[in-house]
């Protein structure tokens, strides 16, 4: 990139492209934090606001962020699943590993060799669909719990 084309005003924010519908609220599944997205504190969405401005019609995507520690990732089971294996069936055999109580809700990460967890939200596609192969070998998926809290 030159020195010029450094210096150009980016125009204003638009965050339609992560969402369903591009006037709707409902996020797109799959999103990657720091490739689709960047969290960003709201002083700092203000004054990207302030600098570049927003495109019309279109409002901040604001999310409740509570970090906290992971539960127990130390605790891991080697389990053989097959390729034809959904995501569904995937979160059920875990549940059933982990002792996840059923009435909390569950999702299932997938973590690629980065440190970057992806959330397997497609009940019906099958592992190999999701790229999860043999070649994943040594992969994490990760059973998450919702607290009973709601956090």
């Amino acid at each position: 990139m030159n020195a010029e084309r450094s210096t150009e005003h980016p125009g204003p924010i638009d965050n339609s492209s992560l969402l369903v519908e591009e006037d709707g609220e409902e996020l797109r599944e799959r999103l990657i934090e720091d490739l689709d997205f960047v969290m960003v504190l709201k002083d700092v969405w203000m004054m990207l606001v302030e600098w570049y401005g927003l495109v019309p019609n279109r409002q901040p995507i604001p999310r409740q962020v509570i970090e906290q520690e992971y539960g127990d990732l130390e605790k891991n089971v080697i389990h053989k699943f097959s390729w034809h294996t959904t995501v569904a069936q995937l979160e059920f055999e875990m549940r059933n590993l982990f002792n996840g109580p059923a009435s909390r809700e569950t999702r299932v990460l997938f973590r690629d060799g980065t440190d970057v967890y992806t959330c397997l939200n497609l009940k019906d596609d099958t592992l190999e669909d999701l790229g999860i192969t043999s070649h994943t070998n040594g992969q994490p998926v990760v059973l998450e719990v919702k607290c009973w809290d709601g956090s």
